[in-house]
């Protein structure tokens, strides 16, 4: 192929976010053109892509040092100099962002933080645009989409800061008031956030924002004519798509509440299908074949026991609760944090992190997978102890650490497992209702919610057959409705005595960094125990995916993949 096809080539693999694919069709292309700022940028989007972070930065560094003031370059350089932490090329990156002209500093930094969230990073999403709108905060439009982004990295004293900022200079926006309101949520001050989205309401009657802060923390409030008038704002396109899904999304809430449930499962349904539209325009398409494979590829890698048994009375290890998304995690996680002897770390990116490191210095050694871990035990333990802050035990609630618990107790042989569990069609049900921060293309169909259910089914599975003496399953139905019974059996796994204030999870004043955040505020209820049933009727479909999926799963333990 000519230079030229494979520049071709390669903008097609990442639009189809076939990465691997982008990777050896840009690296030829390097090799073709070594002096072609475009190859170089072409090869770091596809290594970012693909997670490899650090070849990322080292491309995106090259094309750098080909055209210094070339904004390609520039581009690709921010995530990848952010998610590295690597100061000289932040630094870097921040200086040539003070050069251009305001907007082309917007869209770059703008630019930054869409690839960044679609990677789950939105702490360092903060970060890069936080490097182009501090020396803009006399712009109020600025000013706000720093607070949105702090928010959602959880720096919510940041945000709240800004906002008090513009209050104090004056400002009357409707938006100030709708992020308030998140932020007051996240605290846990509900009545605050509900005054403050009522706020913003009065001052503009067309603040989607206002209405979908009020549809989370009561949805009753959403009258038949809030509905009517969202919907027609809907209809007249006179909202941005994001702002179209969040809608949806509220009216479904409000339409349910009103038990009307075939025109929520409709709102619900569109926006799904919306989101998803906005997702592939990025190349973010769920592939369950590769799916599948990984899960196929985990199975063979941890066929056998990774770890000793595991001594139940010992306070010794680290706690990792995994689950589907919407599983009751998050009480869990609450009711345990409590505890004098836990810390939480909430849902961390240690394991995730260290999953990719170690593949790479796997192929980059040629060493096996499990060989490679051993390489970044002493990072494990760092990363820990640094969260325990005295405690003797810390738990991870990054519920897709279910992917990685074979890797978990080959560098942590104390470590301890809580499933998080619940009737999958309920657990499907809550996903296709909300929108996650985390770009996650599987959450909008209800056929590929199905799939990864039966993914994580199969794997959990697998790790009860391998090592089910460190795992404690707690089934949400069974939880809420004896809850004491279920804190003590979870302390008890713990190797802990009990603590009263466990009980009290929804007096602490520990923020919450969830969608759950609203909702944990609550004294224990069962109000989502069985909502599936309301919506039965749209749900065959759903039912027939989840079979089928897994018999496909089940299909994999008769032809096992080879080792790695």
């Amino acid at each position: 192929m000519t230079p030229q096809e494979l520049l071709l080539a390669g903008q097609d693999a990442l639009n189809r976010g076939d990465f691997a694919e982008a990777v050896t069709t840009f690296t030829e292309l390097t090799r073709l053109a070594p002096n072609a700022t475009v190859a170089w940028c072409g090869r770091s989007a596809a290594y970012f892509g693909a997670e490899d972070y650090a070849k990322a930065l080292a491309a995106a560094h090259r094309a750098r040092e080909l055209s210094p003031g070339d904004q390609r370059a520039l581009l690709v350089l921010g995530p990848a100099a952010f998610i590295s932490a690597e100061q000289a090329m932040i630094d870097a990156c921040r200086r040539q962002l003070a050069e251009l002209p305001k907007d082309a500093a917007l869209s770059t930094a703008q630019f930054w933080v869409s690839r960044l969230t679609e990677k789950d990073y939105f702490i360092e999403a903060s970060l890069a645009f936080e490097a182009f709108a501090l020396g803009h905060l006399d712009d109020t439009t600025v000013a706000l989409e720093l607070t949105h982004h702090y928010l959602n990295a959880f720096r919510v004293d940041d945000a709240i800061a800004i906002l008090d900022g513009l209050i104090a200079r004056g400002v009357r926006d409707a938006r100030i008031e709708a992020l308030y309101a998140r932020g007051f949520v996240t605290k846990g001050e509900i009545e605050k956030a509900k005054t403050a989205a009522q706020k913003a309401i009065d001052i503009d009657r067309d603040c989607v924002a206002g209405y979908v802060m009020i549809a989370e923390i009561d949805p009753s409030l959403i009258t038949p004519s809030i509905d009517a008038h969202l919907s027609s704002l809907i209809e007249r396109g006179d909202i941005s798509r994001d702002n179209k899904i969040v809608a949806l999304l509220a009216l479904g809430r409000a339409r349910e509440k009103r038990g009307e449930f075939d025109t929520a499962f409709s709102a619900f349904k569109q926006a799904n299908e919306s989101a998803a539209a906005a997702l592939a325009q990025s190349g973010l398409v769920y592939d369950r074949r590769v799916r599948e494979a990984n899960v196929a590829e985990t199975i063979v890698r941890y066929s056998a026991p990774s770890a000793p048994r595991c001594d139940r009375s010992s306070t010794q290890g680290n706690i990792f609760i995994i689950g589907m998304p919407r599983s009751g995690s998050t009480l869990i996680d609450q009711a345990l944090s409590r505890h004098s002897s836990i810390s939480s770390v909430g849902e961390s990116r240690i394991i995730p992190s260290i999953a990719n490191q170690a593949t790479r210095t796997a192929d980059a050694d040629g060493r096996t997978f499990r060989d490679a871990i051993s390489d970044f035990k002493a990072s494990y333990e760092a990363a820990y102890g640094a969260a325990a802050d005295g405690a003797q035990i810390v738990i991870d609630k990054n519920l897709f650490n279910f992917e990685h618990c074979g890797l978990i107790t080959d560098l942590d042989p104390n470590a301890r497992f809580i499933v998080a569990l619940r009737e999958p069609a309920d657990i499907a049900l809550s996903i296709f209702k909300i929108r996650f921060l985390a770009a996650m293309p599987w959450s909008n169909d209800l056929g590929d919610i199905a799939h990864m259910q039966a993914s994580f089914e199969h794997l959990v599975d697998h790790w009860l057959r391998t090592m089910g003496d460190r795992i404690h399953l707690v089934k949400h139905e069974e939880f809420v409705a004896d809850f004491e019974a279920g804190v003590r059996n979870l302390l008890d796994f713990c190797g802990l005595e009990f603590e009263p204030q466990c009980l009290a999870f929804h007096e602490g004043d520990r923020r919450v960094y969830t969608t759950s955040a609203s909702q944990v505020r609550r004294p224990i209820n069962a109000d989502g125990v069985g909502r599936w049933k309301q919506y039965e009727r749209h749900l065959g479909s759903y039912f027939q995916s989840l079979e089928d999926s897994r018999r496909c799963f089940a299909n994999q333990l008769q032809s096992p993949r080879q080792n790695h």
